[in-house]
């Protein structure tokens, strides 16, 4: 699937193959969006937002080089691969299982909580959240 425009999603959608996102791509009121095939963010244009309560269980390879933001309780489970090349913010919860690669700008004002592996994250990339 190529998103170029708006996606927006308030049920559920399992992606197990390839789900190319230039545009915004949306979960909110709970909605929830499981990968465990590959889902990139293309370009600076490229969005992805978790809002109230959604959720994003990631098993395979997610590649950010937009700008990703989890918001308030949405919370987001890295399983496998998520590589960042843009800016990731985290307000809600980040749950680190898998590998996360920091290769730009990464904001944690929420929680992460990581028992998978870090690869180029600095401490200096946290304000005023927590990680366990």
């Amino acid at each position: 699937m190529n998103n170029s425009g708006t996606f927006n999603n308030s049920g559920t959608v399992t992606n197990k193959y390839k789900l190319n996102n230039s545009g915004f791509f949306v979960l909110k009121n709970g909605g929830s969006f499981n990968n465990s095939g590959v889902l990139s963010v293309l370009t600076n244009s490229g969005s992805f937002t978790i809002d109230n309560g959604g959720s994003l269980t990631n098993s395979g390879t997610i590649t950010n080089s937009g700008t990703g933001t989890l918001n308030n309780a949405g919370s987001f489970t890295n399983n496998l691969w998520l590589t960042n090349n843009g800016t990731l913010t985290n307000n809600g919860g980040l749950d680190n299982k898998g590998l996360l690669t920091n290769n730009k700008t990464f904001i944690n004002n929420g929680t992460l909580n990581n028992t998978g592996s870090f690869d180029d994250l600095n401490l200096s990339d946290f304000f005023d959240g927590t990680d366990h």
